[in-house]
């Protein structure tokens, strides 16, 4: 407030500020300064950095968490862009300054890049950096660049880790001793390894099932794999014929499995060669090979088979399942009702066993009421599963209307392909389960 006199007269000037627009922009700056915070709290949690370039003074700005990512106690760049391109490995720094140049020609969106910057301890430290132009000079050209950078180097060793894992699955896919395919559910091949490809001698161009099948089985492989797809069941075997690029017939064991996984719909297919094993069982036809009572293979012919069976198996690393069975009251049948009657359990378990079993399945009988299979491509769950529908049908034979028939039965499995293995173990490992099981039931 001023005063002062004129013509005698005394008079005041009183001289204010409306202070209501300071107020207004002090919340405003208040507001501002929380935003700011959150966005501060908010790149520390995720643990996101900041950093600003300025291309033309080469000034490059940023936060601690460089410093701290890679171990250093002081900063190791000197706020300065050629400092920093020093530190990064050089094959990125081209793919860095690439990015960059393709983001200005407006080819790209943003600036984006990966590269690696060793530590304080000699290591490599991946990041991800991000960047867009925060102002430009009066010439229209790029002055600053403002972006984020994130340590990856966890991300970037698991994306390692599933790259090898990856590598290992496909070399085992390709080089296992028997074909694998994948179909969709519409019967068309989505891989093939390369077993496959030799299997039926053609080209890697197949399409369709009906490329590989043998024409005279291809109903019978749709049944299957239709049956597959729309049933409960989650493997399915059994035997076809491939056609082969020389128009010959490859006879084959074909497990099937299904494979839903959201949008993917597959059948996987793991395919055996039983050309060698029908060869076999041609050649064995030749020899007395049959045991005259219940018509499975001899104890001599059986042996050599079932040895035949163990080299193929462990060539190709595939699993061989042993099951040595005994009839249980056999010799109280003997005993009882007379050796007509024996002779006559012992053809009907033969031909249970038979009509159960696949055509490339063995079945040795050795002894009075004793019983060796040879099954390939089969492990213990599925062989528990065969003899208990073998059991529900040994149910419907009776003798003298209430004496029932059982046996008892040992499983031993090869499928430990490293260790040394005899298919004489084998044998007594599934003769002594055999026994402990006889024994239980007593």
């Amino acid at each position: 407030m001023e005063t002062f006199t004129i013509d005698s007269e005394n008079l005041c000037i009183l001289i204010g500020k409306d202070l209501s627009e300071n107020f207004k922009y002090e919340k405003e700056i208040e507001i501002i300064r929380k935003n700011e915070a959150k966005i501060r709290n908010a790149f520390e949690f995720s643990q996101i950095g900041i950093w600003e370039w300025d291309l033309f003074s080469g000034i490059f700005d940023y936060d601690e968490r460089y410093k701290e990512i890679l171990g250093y106690d002081e900063d190791p760049f000197d706020r300065n862009w050629k400092v920093f391109e020093k530190f990064v490995d050089n094959e990125d720094l081209d793919k860095i300054i690439n990015s960059f140049k393709e983001y200005f020609e407006g080819k790209r969106e943003k600036f984006e890049g990966q590269y690696r910057i060793k530590d304080k301890n000699n290591n490599y430290k991946w990041f991800l950096s991000r960047g867009k132009i925060l102002e430009k000079n009066k010439f229209g050209l790029p002055q600053k660049i403002l972006g984020t950078y994130l340590d990856i180097t966890e991300y970037k060793k698991q994306i390692d880790s599933i790259k090898k894992e990856k590598s290992f699955v496909e070399k085992v896919m390709e080089n296992m001793g028997q074909g694998l395919v994948l179909l969709d559910f519409e019967l068309n091949v989505q891989y093939a390894n390369k077993s496959f490809y030799n299997m039926v001698n053609k080209k890697e161009n197949i399409q369709n099932y009906k490329d590989f099948i043998n024409k005279n089985r291809l109903d019978n492989f749709k049944h299957m794999i239709k049956k597959i797809i729309d049933g409960p069941e989650k493997l399915i075997t059994f035997e076809s014929t491939l056609q082969s690029n020389s128009s010959n017939a490859i006879p084959v064991l074909i497990a099937a499995v299904p494979y839903i996984e959201e949008d993917i719909k597959r059948v996987i297919l793991v395919i055996t060669d039983m050309a060698e094993k029908k060869k076999l069982e041609e050649t064995l036809k030749k020899f007395a090979t049959y045991d005259e009572l219940t018509g499975s293979y001899n104890r001599r012919v059986g042996f050599y088979a079932l040895g035949k069976y163990f080299e193929l198996a462990k060539r190709r690393k595939e699993t061989l399942s042993i099951v040595f069975i005994d009839i249980d009251n056999l010799k109280y049948i003997n005993d009882n009702f007379g050796h007509d009657t024996g002779d006559y359990i012992l053809k009907e378990v033969s031909q249970i066993l038979g009509n159960t079993l696949r055509e490339s399945d063995l079945i040795i009988r050795v002894g009075g009421d004793e019983f060796i299979l040879g099954l390939p491509n089969a492990e213990t769950n599925d062989v528990i599963r065969i003899f208990q529908r073998v059991q529900k049908k040994l149910e419907n034979i009776k003798v003298d209307g209430n004496v029932k028939i059982e046996f008892s039965y040992g499983i031993s499995e090869y499928k430990d392909f490293e260790k040394d293995v005899t298919l004489e173990s084998l044998i007594k490992e599934a003769d002594n389960k055999m026994y402990l099981m006889k024994k239980s039931k007593k």
